[in-house]
């Protein structure tokens, strides 16, 4: 049942013409600017050549810290958030799953959601990328995976509090807001910031380089908080999302 509910609701993403339209976006963002990156083309205006150092990397960094939080965000509130306020949400009750199972199909069909975001990604810049000679294939798949985890503790929260803010509006605010705040934190004090998993979106980095031991030592420890996180946000958001009246 958990997988028959989760291709419904990843079809009904896929359906929307905004959603649609994301993908296409990232798609244009991301060819663009592996073109016009270190080992492609560039072009001149006013006398300021526009290059990045990596195209692939460039897009994947603000993917991770801002463009697919703000896609979640905005997913979770129109299939949990928005379902509640005018009721729809007894569409998917009609069905024979239950509350619990029907919240982790919602988070699964985001999740799959941000991945292809990324797949689109990949495909349009990290793929010229690696033609360009900016980056090799296997570290251009390796950070485009791993990126995977800190998406679904975002998805994990976003999904939380569009179980407990009704308002689809509200919840995708308060959603950014909380974002915002946790990204601060690691402003102010990196002592503290470490701990919340905003800190390591772009955990990819440590892919990157060369390996050590210390380094896996610190990949397992980072994997072990992005999934602890996602886990205690999906176990909360289940009670909530089980909890509520329709």
């Amino acid at each position: 049942m958990l997988i028959i509910s989760t291709k419904s609701e990843f079809i009904k993403l896929l359906n929307r013409i905004k959603n649609r339209v994301l993908l296409s976006l990232i798609a244009v963002i991301s060819i663009f600017t592996a073109l016009f990156s270190s080992g492609g083309l560039s072009v001149n205006i006013a006398g300021i050549s526009l290059r990045f150092y990596n195209g692939a990397f460039t897009v994947l960094d603000q993917l991770n810290r801002i463009i697919i939080p703000l896609i979640v965000f905005m997913l979770c509130a129109d299939i949990i958030s928005h379902e509640f306020s005018d009721l729809t949400i007894k569409a998917g009750l009609l069905r024979p799953v239950g509350k619990a199972t029907l919240f982790i199909s919602k988070w699964l069909a985001v999740v799959l959601f941000g991945s292809c975001c990324l797949g689109v990604s990949f495909i349009f810049g990290g793929i010229v990328s690696v033609v360009l000679g900016q980056m090799n294939i296997l570290t251009a798949i390796t950070a485009y995976i791993v990126s995977v985890l800190p998406l679904c503790a975002s998805a994990a929260m976003a999904a939380l509090l569009s179980s407990v803010i009704t308002a689809p509006a509200l919840s995708m605010f308060i959603s950014i807001v909380v974002y915002i705040l946790l990204n601060c934190v690691g402003f102010i004090s990196s002592t503290w910031g470490i701990i919340f998993y905003t800190a390591h979106v772009n955990w990819y980095k440590m892919f990157t380089g060369s390996f050590s031991f210390m380094l896996l030592q610190s990949i397992v420890n980072f994997a072990l908080m992005l999934a602890a996180y996602t886990i205690l946000f999906l176990i909360i958001g289940k009670i909530v999302f089980s909890g509520k009246k329709v």
